[in-house]
């Protein structure tokens, strides 16, 4: 497990987690991901966290088409990184999702610590215990893709849920599931 630590002067930090994006799927909503790109370059003091599946990397090992996707998950990663670029200074860290680690499996090369040097930011394997101190206030949060997820709103919630049973922090930020929703502790 890797941790990270990060102080912050000022009396307010906001962190945008990106997850999900699976550029090179048609499904990929480049339009909302360059808007998300401009809500966090709009303040230099924004921050965001990679939290995986930025790419399909469909492989012929993996569910999904192979040769149904737009780019290569090599050029997934490009495009990808490029996207990035406007903000690429204000990454804190990466860890990987399902898609990401598709790559692994298949060739031992971890798509997610490729783009993460092209990057600049660490990479913090599947997840990541991080210490984010915001003036005199300390908050301890984990970032994790997330477990498998469900087809309806409930399961997801509650395969969300599961990680929070696993570890004690203040915040637990996880993905996968392809919704937005704040789901209060339990």
């Amino acid at each position: 497990m890797k941790y990270y630590r990060l102080e912050v002067p000022g009396k307010s930090l906001r962190i945008f987690p990106l997850v999900c994006w699976h550029i090179g799927a048609h499904q990929s909503d480049l339009k909302f991901i360059k808007e998300h790109i401009k809500r966090i370059s709009a303040d230099p003091a924004n921050r965001w966290v990679y939290l995986g599946d930025g790419g399909e990397c469909v492989t012929t090992h993996s569910k999904g088409e192979i040769y149904n996707q737009k780019l290569s998950p090599d050029e997934q990663l490009e495009t990808l990184a490029e996207l990035l670029g406007p903000v690429r200074g204000q990454g804190l860290f990466g860890v990987s999702g399902n898609h990401d680690r598709r790559i692994a499996k298949l060739s031992g090369l971890d798509w997610t610590h490729a783009l993460c040097a092209r990057l600049g930011i660490p990479y913090m394997g599947i997840s990541c215990f991080a210490r984010i101190i915001v003036g005199r206030v300390q908050y301890d949060t984990f970032w994790h893709h997330g477990i498998d997820s469900s087809a309806n709103i409930g399961g997801k919630v509650n395969k969300a849920k599961q990680v929070e049973q696993l570890v004690a922090a203040d915040a637990v930020f996880t993905a996968h599931s392809h919704i937005c929703l704040e789901a209060p502790p339990s």
